[in-house]
């Protein structure tokens, strides 16, 4: 059962986020970057997430944890492209415009 009992807005430095629902198990949220922002390295180690591009294209930078940044792959996802980051993964996202 959703934990929330209205959305959470929170602003960024690369743009914004609103969390939907919350539940034992997961998180949903939308993420708008504003054009060309980044968003911080993140690094995971035991979660999971799914991504799906709703408009634009979305530059994601993914790579081993604990690797170097410099270790990292980019690739450009355009409006409907999906991805799944697994455990022991770090990313970031950035948008084109």
């Amino acid at each position: 059962m959703n934990n929330l009992l209205r959305p959470m807005y929170t602003k960024k430095s690369w743009g914004s986020e609103i969390v939907w629902a919350i539940t034992d198990h997961y998180m949903a949220k939308t993420v708008e970057i504003e054009p060309y922002k980044i968003t911080d390295l993140v690094v995971y180690e035991k979660k999971e997430k799914h991504i799906k591009v709703v408009y634009g294209t979305l530059v994601l930078a993914i790579g081993q944890c604990c690797g170097d940044e410099s270790d990292l792959e980019y690739f450009e996802m355009p409006t409907g492209w999906t991805r799944y980051i697994g455990p022991g993964m770090m990313y970031r996202y950035g948008a084109t415009h």
